[in-house]
């Protein structure tokens, strides 16, 4: 399996638990989840790839409060799929998306993806 078709299970996964999620930041609708691929590691002993994948969760610019009661909403609906498994926690940070020089509020986190060939 190619990482693009990898990533593209992720995103449909997400949008099964209704949340709005692309591998591509000129697609990403707010409030939404851009699928970001970090690394790609060969596993030597079983075969296949592990990918490391961040999601990055963007709220629209709304002001504080109302965005990160929005973050929270998709971390719940993200969690459901893909849950945190590289030991750290999630980040918040502003996310600049194509065509808009706004900075979004966000919130990401990073999960390890077995890719089997």
């Amino acid at each position: 399996m190619r990482s693009r078709d990898a990533m593209l299970e992720v995103v449909d996964a997400l949008a099964s638990a209704g949340v709005s999620a692309t591998i591509d930041p000129r697609n990403v609708n707010l409030p939404g989840v851009w699928v970001q691929r970090l690394t790609l590691t060969p596993d030597l002993l079983c075969g296949g790839q592990t990918m490391r994948l961040r999601l990055v969760l963007v709220a629209p610019d709304v002001g504080t409060e109302q965005a990160l009661d929005i973050l929270d909403d998709l971390l719940d609906a993200a969690y459901k799929v893909a849950q945190p498994n590289t030991g750290t926690g999630t980040t918040d940070r502003t996310v600049l998306l194509p065509d808009s020089a706004t900075p979004y509020p966000a919130t990401y986190y990073d999960v390890d993806y077995q890719i089997t060939d």
